[in-house]
């Protein structure tokens, strides 16, 4: 599996490559419609004090468990929710976000989560990650 590298602070914030050099990430954020650029700044901007500070330095508003058996989370901006979750020497894996329409979040999004984490576990214990930083 090919990780972007998104931020190389203390906590490394990565992402799955999806089509071509973009991450899923890069692809959710890049794909939305100019209403929602303001939120997705500040997604980024979670990412950005992720990155420096650690999950620590948010509250349950901001971002929270999606699933707490499998450890997945959600960072939170007005309607938007990106979706990650952790691995060891503070590894971030941010994946596919979605645009939330109604209180509960869909499970189709959490099992696609789940199903890109079951992944990157796999490759890892195959020894097959493969982390892609950009200059």
């Amino acid at each position: 599996m090919e990780l972007k590298v998104l931020l190389p602070g203390r906590w490394r914030i990565t992402s799955p490559l999806g089509k071509g050099s973009m991450s899923l990430t890069e692809e959710f954020l890049n794909g939305l419609a100019a209403s929602f650029e303001s939120s997705a700044n500040g997604l980024i901007v979670m990412m950005e004090q992720h990155s420096e500070h650690g999950p620590d330095h948010f509250n349950t508003a901001q971002c929270h468990y999606v699933d707490q058996r499998d450890q997945i989370y959600e960072y939170i901006k007005g309607r938007l929710r990106l979706f990650w979750f952790e691995d060891e020497d503070r590894v971030v894996i941010c994946m596919h976000g979605i645009i939330k329409k109604d209180q509960k979040t869909p499970r189709r999004e959490i099992e696609r989560a789940k199903r890109v984490k079951a992944d990157y576990l796999r490759a890892k214990a195959q020894g097959s990650l493969i982390f892609i930083e950009e200059e």
